[in-house]
């Protein structure tokens, strides 16, 4: 029910690729402390709006970011990881002293995975343990309404 909430529809598709994005501090050092977070925050609307990323929900602890995107089907999963790590690691050290003479924000890697009925289990998780960057409000809504009813 949720997922069928979710689904866009375009002139020759209907889809829902929704993908739950983990990535690392450098060194797991605990750099997401709270005024790195508003920056980090700012920065994650800014570069997902500039490249058409939907980003439904996002949240940290002290040395990872969870992120809940979906993406259109002619978006790359990499590319898009790439994008997101690039732009945020620039701009938190450019606004954050204390951080610049840091070569990277994030480590190389990351892990992600694809979403699907396991949804509402997930951001139960992200919620209890994570302090909230950014929430798509109109997701939200879906969500509760469809929780609320099923």
């Amino acid at each position: 029910m949720l997922l069928e909430a979710l689904l866009v529809r375009s002139r020759h598709s209907v889809h829902v690729l929704l993908f739950h994005v983990t990535f690392c501090t450098k060194y797991r050092y605990r750099l997401l402390v709270y005024d790195v977070r508003q920056v980090l925050s700012k920065a994650l609307r800014e570069v997902c709006e500039r490249h058409d990323v939907c980003i439904l929900y996002a949240c940290s602890w002290l040395d990872h970011v969870h992120l809940l995107l979906r993406l259109r089907p002619s978006q790359s999963l990499s590319e898009i990881v790439r994008i997101i790590k690039g732009y945020t690691s620039r701009r938190v050290r450019m606004e954050i002293p204390e951080l610049r003479k840091l070569p990277a924000l994030w480590q190389c890697g990351y892990f992600a995975r694809t979403v699907g009925y396991d949804l509402p289990r997930l951001l139960r998780y992200l919620d209890k343990r994570h302090f909230r960057l950014v929430v798509n409000e109109a997701f939200l809504e879906v969500l509760r309404k469809v929780l609320l009813d099923g």
